[in-house]
């Protein structure tokens, strides 16, 4: 049977986090040929967010979980997640967060992004092969004069910090590339992913998750 897991929160939650704020992510992902593994998330968030959050409650700053309270509420509300090991630090210009989270399954794993971000999708159609398609690049104004302005800003916003994603699947697989739509495209709209056997990478800056036209997508095909 089919698991096919649609997240359209870029990794929903993840890219949410890099668009709202001066932030990078790395994930690093792995899922065991039953479905289970293990995913560390890693958040670098300049200081200054922190200390502007730590003014009150009305804030307009999203809400990111942070403190180790914070990822064991999330995990609770959701079966078959255990929280492994969770550290933070400190350098001159930014407070690092990571987390390493057990799955038992997929349907696990997506389960806890569904509970921390709206937009993600679970289905599982009949099929032989297991599907997972996640939204990284979101739209930006679709005019040709605002989208060059709009990558500007987000250049200067966002430099220095990355989007780090790695993900090790069971089998070998097979990748595409899709828009909105679910029309194909030739290529990632931006970076160049790193391929090896049953493992991919995509490492790039957080401003380029963000494009002119429509959102798009990878997804991930491989026989369970």
């Amino acid at each position: 049977m089919q698991t096919g897991i649609f997240v359209r929160g870029a990794l929903g939650m993840l890219v949410f986090f890099a668009a709202a704020s001066c932030i990078g992510v790395t994930v690093n992902a792995r899922m065991r040929k039953n479905g289970s593994g293990n995913v560390t998330i890693s958040y670098t968030v300049q200081k200054e967010l922190i200390d502007l959050a730590a003014f009150g409650e009305k804030s307009d700053l999203p809400s990111i979980p942070l403190t180790k309270e914070d990822f064991e509420s999330g995990i609770k509300k959701n079966g078959g997640l255990r929280l492994a090991s969770y550290s933070h630090k400190a350098d001159e210009k930014n407070y690092i967060y990571t987390v390493k989270i057990d799955f038992d399954s997929p349907a696990a794993l997506e389960s806890y992004f569904n509970s921390a971000v709206s937009s993600a999708e679970y289905s599982r159609p009949p099929a032989e092969n297991s599907r997972l398609t996640l939204y990284f690049w979101r739209s930006i104004a679709a005019s040709s004069g605002d989208s060059a302005k709009m990558k500007t800003l987000l250049d200067q916003a966002f430099e220095g910090y990355n989007f780090d994603f790695a993900i090790g699947f069971p089998a070998d697989y097979t990748a595409r590339y899709i828009n909105a739509d679910g029309e194909e495209l030739e290529g990632p709209p931006s970076g160049v992913p790193e391929r090896a056997g049953s493992n991919y990478r995509l490492n790039i800056p957080v401003s380029a998750l963000f494009i002119p036209g429509k959102s798009a997508a990878v997804e991930f095909v491989w026989r369970p």
